[in-house]
């Protein structure tokens, strides 16, 4: 029927007609040209502004609070899933007692989820990104002020701010051959696509250094456990350098030797220069930082964060994904089936030829290192503080045993009403234990080329070589204890056997010479038998011929033999 083709007063008369009982609503409809669902909302006399449909799960305010929680606990790195939401959902209602239409037992349907986020366009859902807990504690706005408060006094310091071409970054890239390309392929549409795997299961370490001009030096590439069998280095120049170690990581030994062979044999004759760095105890040598001092080189380490890392913010010049670009390439022209050791480093040479000046200039600009702009980096990326500025005591006060919140801080910043504050509860604070063991990470920025870190390193040195020469004491102490214990074993059991044969030889009393047996008897050719009815012994020479023949036809035939004395008491007895 088309839209509105009648007339107020044919309305009317279909409605008066209805409820008149004159006529069904199907029966009016039809004689007066009315659509049904207007005359079924005008018999039930429908008022402006009410909407038909199942009542909304919470209100307006509680929702709100919800959404805000839940930006709130993202923020933290601790995002909910629907699951876990629609468990807040249900307590929320099951607290305020009053009736819904919905499921309780599903809870809240995927299309409330939907309309939900239509309503609050400020969530939605995704992914969420691994961070690491050292990460996690670095990714904040403080670390970022921290960084490059420090950056800049050093700029300045060692007049270096519109010199990029004394400016270097140095990190590591690592391959696993688990991670996946990101970039899409063509396949059939009714059907899985599959890609097959093109990077062998072992770990490779490509450690990297640019210049703020462009420059790129010759990298580190680390191999896991030993060098490929087969001719690695072919077509790769003779600059780069290669490194193997137990784990396929830097360690302290291979950081020098890429310190000594490649930056500073190639990072030019002008000082001083300024070497960024992350913050890895593999960086942290006393023999690195006395070469770094004696030629010249400020070595800076910023905290271990992907928002504070230098170029890496940026994909460090999409290093990564220009390699798994390589690598589909030579897949694709047959070169390679899987690529081994032996094929990564002129796959990484390929790609880390697709890194132009200009995009390495540009890293260093995003990443607000040159020129200086702490604003460049991306807020979004930040691990918002627990609390707002300004919120302290009572409402930050913790159970100093399970870290729980006396008053939810949510609720004193305004940020949920009271009446939800004991279910949108933020996480627990950490306990305070009283020897809590002390966090590696290292949180601030720092320079290692300063007199108080060496210092520390050679502290560090001496407290190591005491510790090394204390194990090895108590390593001689405990050998010389379990040898002394070995001999007095030794001694002990010889005592033992001794004391048992002396106990034994007494036993042995001759039957005719009243001789006690001692130790070495067989050994000196004196031999005993006993006799099996009385269980006297006797030498061999109180014996008589006669007593002899019957030892003899004893041993032979395993028969008794009886002493004199028995064999004529038994002739008696018979």
């Amino acid at each position: 029927m088309p839209y509105k083709n009648y007339s107020h007063e044919a309305l009317a008369q279909a409605i008066s007609a209805v409820r008149r009982n004159v006529l069904s609503q199907r029966a009016a409809a039809a004689q007066y040209g009315v659509p049904r669902s207007t005359l079924r909302d005008g018999v039930g006399q429908k008022k402006k502004g009410t909407q038909s449909g199942q009542s909304r799960m919470l209100t307006d305010v509680e929702e709100r609070a919800l959404v805000t929680y839940l930006i709130y606990m993202a923020d933290q790195c601790l995002p909910h899933t629907r699951d876990i939401t629609r468990c807040y959902i249900w307590d929320i209602i099951v607290d305020s007692g009053r009736a819904t239409l919905f499921n309780m037992m599903d809870g809240p349907s995927d299309k409330y989820f939907r309309q939900m986020f239509a309503r609050h366009p400020d969530i939605t859902e995704k992914r969420a990104e691994t961070l690491d807990k050292a990460r996690k504690s670095m990714s904040t706005q403080q670390t970022i002020d921290d960084f490059f408060d420090l950056y800049a006094q050093l700029l300045d310091d060692y007049d270096l701010r519109d010199k990029s071409e004394q400016i270097f970054n140095c990190e590591e890239a690592g391959w696993t051959g688990r991670e996946t390309s990101r970039q899409k392929v063509i396949g059939p549409t009714a059907a899985h696509t599959y890609r097959q795997q093109t990077m062998v299961n072992q770990h490779i370490t490509a450690h990297l250094c640019v210049s703020a001009s462009g420059r790129m030096l010759p990298p580190l590439i680390i191999f896991r456990g030993s060098h490929p069998h087969r001719h690695y280095q072919d077509g790769i120049p003779d600059s780069w350098l290669f490194g193997v170690s137990e784990s396929g990581f830097i360690n302290t030994d291979l950081f020098h030797q890429w310190f000594i062979k490649i930056f500073l044999a190639n990072c030019g004759s002008v000082r001083p220069v300024l070497l960024i760095m992350d913050n890895h105890d593999a960086h942290v040598d006393l023999h690195t930082i006395k070469a770094a001092i004696e030629n010249d080189v400020v070595l800076t380490a910023n905290p271990h964060d992907p928002h504070t890392a230098a170029t890496g913010c940026k994909g460090h010049w999409s290093i990564e994904g220009s390699i798994f670009k390589a690598g589909d390439e030579y897949f694709a022209h047959g070169q390679y089936v899987t690529l081994g050791k032996a094929k990564f480093p002129i796959v990484l040479h390929h790609a880390i030829d697709q890194a132009s000046p200009a995009s390495i200039r540009e890293a260093f600009r995003l990443s607000g290192l040159c020129p200086v702009n702490r604003m460049a980096i991306d807020r979004s990326q930040l691990v918002e503080p627990l609390f707002a500025q300004g919120v302290t005591g009572t409402s930050a006060e913790t159970c100093p045993t399970c870290g729980a919140f006396g008053v939810n801080p949510l609720v004193a910043q305004g940020l949920i009403p009271e009446s939800l504050g004991h279910i949108l509860v933020p996480p627990r604070m950490p306990q305070m234990q009283a020897k809590r063991r002390k966090s590696k990470a290292v949180k601030s920025a720092r320079i290692l080329t300063g007199e108080e870190m060496l210092n520390q390193l050679q502290e560090k040195k001496r407290r190591g070589k005491r510790k090394r020469e204390e194990e090895a004491k108590h390593i001689r102490r405990e050998e010389k204890e379990r040898k002394r214990q070995r001999q007095q074993d030794r001694k002990t059991k010889k005592t033992d056997n001794e004391d048992i044969l002396k106990i034994i030889a007494e036993q042995y009393k001759g039957g005719v010479c009243d001789q006690r047996g001692t130790i070495h008897d067989e050994r000196n050719g004196v031999f005993w038998y006993g006799c099996d009815i009385c269980n006297k012994w006797f030498h061999d020479r109180c014996l008589n011929l006669e007593e002899m023949v019957r030892v003899s036809e004893s041993l032979s035939d395993g028969s008794d033999w009886l002493c004199q004395r028995c064999e004529e008491q038994k002739v008696l007895e018979e």
